[in-house]
């Protein structure tokens, strides 16, 4: 036999050796894939992370947002669901995702498709009106594909008494002495009635009354412990906390 025809033959079985091993190391890759796929789904991460800690002051509105950062490449649908909401019953809050909003917080809802560009999100704004205390909300969010493989983030969301108030726009409570120790006086100076709220540091109202116009209101303090306390005015025009010390 001509030893080129020979060396030609050699040579087509060693090419298709060749692609035969290519050709196996390929389904072997894709074989590798596919399970990955299932095994590793596409993951997301929460920012800033899973436990979102936040103060809002009482009647004042605040967003409390949670972004969700896909991880993979593909186009991601999220899925959350509401497994606790612990939201105090007087407090005003509503609910938002890249869908739309929502009045308060609902069961269920879905975000998407979005892009690897577009991270997700969950935002509550609440008000907690005039009730102090601690708010918890817990969601499960998924991606659709993969529903038992989701993560839990949970908001923790604590009511205060404002810190600091802005002037008000119109003449005000007159309010003295500061310390005080037997009695607070109070003075109306406008032509719109006001109320009076003693609150002490848990947000408790000691003491509740309405201060007239031109008639001055004298509070006994003598049944209150010493410390510090805050005075709540409002009238129909104004709104004003004040801090005061009972010695």
């Amino acid at each position: 036999m001509d030893k080129h025809y020979i060396c030609y033959i050699h040579t087509i079985k060693i090419n298709n050796l060749i692609l035969m091993k290519k050709l196996k190391l390929l389904i072997t890759l894709l074989i590798f894939l596919t399970i990955a796929a299932h095994v590793f789904p596409q993951t997301f991460t929460f920012q800033p992370g899973d436990i979102v800690t936040e103060t809002v002051e009482l009647e004042s509105y605040k967003n409390i947002q949670v972004d969700m950062v896909h991880e993979g490449f593909d186009d991601l649908t999220f899925g959350w669901v509401t497994v606790e909401n612990n939201i105090l019953e007087k407090w005003e809050y509503s609910s938002c995702d890249n869908g739309g909003c929502y009045s308060l917080l609902p069961d269920s809802a879905t975000i998407g498709p979005l892009s690897d560009t577009v991270p997700g999100y969950i935002r509550l704004t609440v008000n907690p009106r005039d009730q102090t205390g601690t708010s918890t909300a817990k969601i499960y969010v998924y991606n659709t594909k993969y529903p038992d493989d989701g993560k839990i983030v949970t908001f923790h969301i604590t009511a205060i008494l404002p810190t600091s108030v802005s002037e008000p726009e119109v003449q005000f409570i007159s309010l003295y002495p500061n310390p005080a120790t037997e009695y607070l006086m109070l003075e109306n100076p406008s032509s719109d009635p006001a109320q009076f709220e003693l609150i002490d540091l848990t947000g408790k109202t000691l003491a509740r009354d309405i201060v007239n116009p031109l008639e001055p209101k004298k509070i006994i303090l003598s049944s209150f412990p010493k410390g510090i306390y805050f005075v709540r005015l409002q009238n129909s025009s104004a709104y004003e906390t004040r801090k005061i010390i009972i010695q």
